[in-house]
């Protein structure tokens, strides 16, 4: 039986956030503020979800975002409040959850939601895959943390492979639809799999757009599969 529980979510275009992961991130809307400091006040948990434009909207209508059903929650910590009302937050991430139903609207969204979690499933990783991901984010953190502290206390994180994994989904993939993607896939075996063969070794740092828009093509055909069924 899902154990279902209330989360604050807070929407936010082009940003996926996963568990195992940090992130830092700018709050300016006084709705969300407010949910940040309950949420710190009240050592609650808040979610992250990336926020997508609603279908079918009428043409010249401002577009209106809704969070996506897959997100990941973690705890905020207050950094500094900045000039005219911003606030500077660092979410540190737990798990990831699927948003089931709307439970309050204003003034800011809360939900019910349950546990996503991975597939027990037997999956077969070979130790080269894995240990060609960590060699590419060691080398991603060289070139993008010039501070040599920061980079060692940020590869002491790096404590299993769902935290490899996990930052390399959400720092090296670009195209922000593949993230949400691989979020959303619930087998660690397969996520291993897919990011050695969207990272090729001539730029490691950045995947093959091909290789993207082959996914994408992929899961489209598996949606209309299922829906004809």
């Amino acid at each position: 039986m899902s154990n279902k529980f209330r989360v604050s979510v807070l929407p936010v275009p082009e940003v996926v956030f996963y568990p195992n992961t940090v992130l830092p991130i700018y709050i300016m809307e006084s709705a969300y503020i407010k949910m940040v400091q309950d949420a710190v006040t009240n050592n609650e948990l808040i979610g992250i979800s990336l926020a997508q434009p609603i279908k079918n909207q009428r043409i010249g209508e401002r577009t209106k975002f809704t969070p996506s059903d897959i997100c990941s929650i973690g705890s905020p910590v207050i950094v500094a409040p900045l000039n005219e009302g911003t606030l500077k937050i660092l979410i540190k991430g737990v798990k990831r959850v699927k948003l089931l139903s709307i439970h309050q609207n204003l003034p800011f969204l809360i939900f019910e939601a349950e546990d996503f979690i991975d597939e027990q499933k037997a999956t077969i990783m070979s130790g080269g895959e894995v240990e060609r991901l960590r060699t590419i984010l060691e080398l991603w953190l060289i070139e993008n943390i010039n501070d040599t502290i920061e980079r060692e206390s940020f590869n002491e994180n790096l404590k299993t492979l769902s935290h490899i994994v996990d930052y390399i989904c959400m720092f090296l993939i670009q195209d922000v639809m593949m993230r949400q993607s691989l979020l959303e896939n619930n087998c660690l075996g397969d996520r291993v799999r897919i990011l050695n063969l969207l990272l090729k070794d001539c730029n490691p740092f950045e995947e093959d757009l091909l290789i993207v828009d082959a996914f994408k093509d992929f899961e489209k055909l598996e949606k209309y599969a299922k829906a004809e069924h």
